[in-house]
């Protein structure tokens, strides 16, 4: 008999088309791995640990895939933090994603040695707090709203669905348990695409 309180969902927060825009095209212009970075998660929808994760050798330039295999964070023990990284905690998690050919193209000069790890170039991971800050900067730079890094991801997912990609393609490229949790999240329409199917309708209604 115990009423459970209504959880309510924060709004999603999601790059508009020309941030989007400007994001890539600064990205192509000077690439780095950072800005690489932001520019791949932005196209595959990865999470922030799991882009500071990523060695060399997670990317297939033959094939044009990315193996996404383990995540990166900071974990709290004994009153000492430490950076690990470790497979992600479900299956559906380790995935494949395939790479557009522009993608390959801007990661392609940036790349070292199979063992190294993209954003840092060494043996060491990123800091996911230095890659969020970083992202932080670069909003700054090409003056636009300030986000939190995960709106790389939203964006994307929100973009897909607009697009009409189906929810369990989509699934699997997030890394979700399962499609229930990406319907939830993603299937709720943006203002802009409101506005296009009423535009759509209206012309088609013949309404001047």
């Amino acid at each position: 008999e115990v009423h459970v309180p209504t959880v309510k969902q924060k709004p999603m927060e999601v790059l508009c088309e020309w941030e989007s825009r400007k994001i890539s095209a600064a990205v192509l212009h000077a690439p780095t791995p950072s800005t690489a970075a932001f520019l791949l998660c932005l196209e595959t929808g990865i999470r922030l640990g799991e882009a500071c994760a990523l060695r060399w050798s997670d990317v297939d330039f033959t094939s044009g895939l990315l193996h996404i295999r383990r995540t990166a964070y900071r974990i709290n023990y004994g009153g000492r933090t430490e950076l690990v990284t470790q497979a992600p905690k479900t299956d559906n998690s380790q995935r494949t994603i395939p790479l557009t050919a522009k993608m390959l193209s801007l990661l392609r000069p940036l790349r070292t040695k199979p063992e190294n790890y993209i954003l840092t170039g060494s043996s060491k991971p990123m800091e996911p707090r230095t890659l969020q800050y970083r992202f932080q900067r670069f909003q700054v730079t090409l003056n636009i709203s300030i986000r939190n890094y995960h709106v790389l991801r939203h964006s994307f997912a929100t973009r897909c669905i607009e697009r009409g990609m189906d929810a369990k393609t989509l699934s699997e490229i997030l890394g979700h348990a399962n499609v229930k949790t990406t319907l939830q999240m993603y299937t709720h329409p943006s203002m802009q695409a409101k506005r296009r199917l009423l535009e759509a309708a209206s012309a088609m209604s013949g309404i001047a």
